[in-house]
């Protein structure tokens, strides 16, 4: 069923794991985590997660095969199962990564190479999902950033234009174009943090990826200075 239900959610969405079922919503509930881009990913990590902890909605005979391979997990609580998984949704510490790699490790062992190999395509999957969250998290909670973005630069200037974001808790609260980082002058202001809603996805993301450039021209400015 929850696979029907996110395949039908809104392109942007939250996930509500408040009773114990992988709902989407598209608008923001209490006990949501999200928002998430990928949409399309959701029933895969949904069927991952639930085969991994065991969860009651799996059916029997993928429960004995899973058994076999994670035999101390049947012994957690239902409530121990989706704190983890909410863990993950939430980008926050989890033991499933070390879950994947004793299912990974039990197959070939066992010498169940495609069982293998499709389990690794999906727990690559799960971990580039958990990381962009961790990635998003990390920016949005951020007090204070600069972040770059290189502009087309006019004929014979001697310094490339660049635009200079300066950003509170994933928030542009002052923008300039300047000759060069060194002539950017932050503001004083101190914005407060917010809940992230789907709004907010494209534009952090895009910061996200002009963080990442603005990190690695640095750097390469360091090794040739």
């Amino acid at each position: 069923m929850y696979n029907r239900q996110m395949n039908h959610a809104a392109n942007y969405a939250y996930l509500d794991l408040s009773h114990h079922t992988f709902q989407p919503q598209a608008a923001r509930t209490p006990y949501a985590v999200g928002p998430f881009r990928r949409v399309k990913q959701l029933p895969l990590l949904a069927e991952l997660l639930s085969e991994t902890y065991q969860l009651q909605c799996i059916n029997p005979v993928t429960r004995l095969r899973v058994e076999a391979q994670l035999p101390l997990v049947k012994a957690l609580s239902e409530s121990e199962k989706w704190h983890e998984i909410n863990q993950f949704f939430a980008g926050k510490e989890t033991g499933f990564f070390d879950l994947c790699q004793q299912r990974l490790s039990y197959l070939t062992d066992h010498l169940l190479f495609e069982e293998a190999q499709k389990l690794h395509q999906w727990c690559k999957a799960a971990r580039s999902f958990y990381q962009e969250i961790c990635k998003i998290n990390t920016f949005w909670h951020s007090p204070e950033l600069l972040v770059t973005a290189p502009l087309l630069s006019k004929e014979g200037s001697d310094k490339q234009l660049i635009k200079c974001y300066q950003i509170q808790f994933g928030q542009i609260v002052h923008s300039k174009i300047c000759r060069g980082v060194d002539r950017f002058q932050p503001i004083n202001y101190e914005s407060k943090p917010r809940l992230m809603t789907n709004a907010d996805l494209d534009p952090v993301c895009i910061l996200i990826h002009f963080q990442g450039d603005t990190q690695m021209r640095e750097a390469f400015r360091q090794e040739n200075s």
